[in-house]
């Protein structure tokens, strides 16, 4: 199954579906709960992008993530090298974006820190949630729909006892001050995108592609 492998190309076509998908996973970024990707399947190319969009990741037995962009002559086009980066490190992600290696275990999604969690396939109606560091908890599937509710509400209590001493506007300007320092800016994957969608190699992996597909 897949979890998701980008988008249909025909909607690509419009030049403001990739502002959408950048101001999309942008809010949910930015928004109060912890979002989670629960990644049933392939994540692949825009897949993986969404997946990394998400706050944390859970896995599962049929996960797998890969980053197929360069394959099609182009890069990222939904933020995906930004929050891989920001995940990763520069370094890893670099090494995912230009080899397009697919992760496919849990043991390696941890140590790349891709995976968060781990959810086994349900057994006898119950589901059973690994939290990295503490164990197996047990959960009915009722309280699975749930989880996020209590788990956000856990880290912004967290947060705000981590921050009880700090003043707001101080918070605030040294936030304003990072997010200008970063290098990691979606203004740059707009620019780079623009440059390679439906260009020479870009055009040429689409080709190989549909032959494929026509084959099958």
């Amino acid at each position: 199954g897949r979890f998701c492998s980008g988008a249909e190309m025909p909607t690509l076509v419009d030049g403001g579906f990739q502002e959408y998908m950048h101001e999309t996973f942008e809010a949910m970024r930015a928004s109060g709960p912890v979002t989670y990707a629960l990644i049933e399947g392939h994540a692949i190319g825009g897949g993986a992008e969404m997946a990394l969009a998400a706050d944390l990741r859970i896995w599962t037995e049929t996960s797998s993530l890969q980053f197929v962009q360069t394959k099609m002559g182009i890069t990222t086009g939904w933020g995906g090298t930004k929050y891989l980066a920001e995940t990763v490190g520069r370094s890893t992600a670099l090494k995912l974006l230009t080899t397009s290696h697919a992760v496919t275990t849990f043991d390696e999604a941890t140590r790349l820190h891709l995976a968060d969690h781990y959810l086994p396939t349900p057994k006898s109606g119950d589901v059973k949630l690994h939290i990295k560091g503490t164990g197996p908890s047990p959960l009915t599937a009722d309280d699975a729909e749930s989880i996020l509710t209590p788990l956000a509400r856990h880290a912004v209590a967290y947060i705000e006892k981590l921050h009880q001493h700090s003043r707001a506007p101080a918070t605030s300007a040294t936030k304003a001050i990072l997010s200008k320092l970063t290098t990691y800016r979606l203004d740059a994957e707009r620019e780079e995108f623009t440059k390679l969608w439906r260009g020479p190699d870009h055009n040429a992996a689409l080709e190989a592609v549909f032959k494929v597909a026509k084959s099958a």
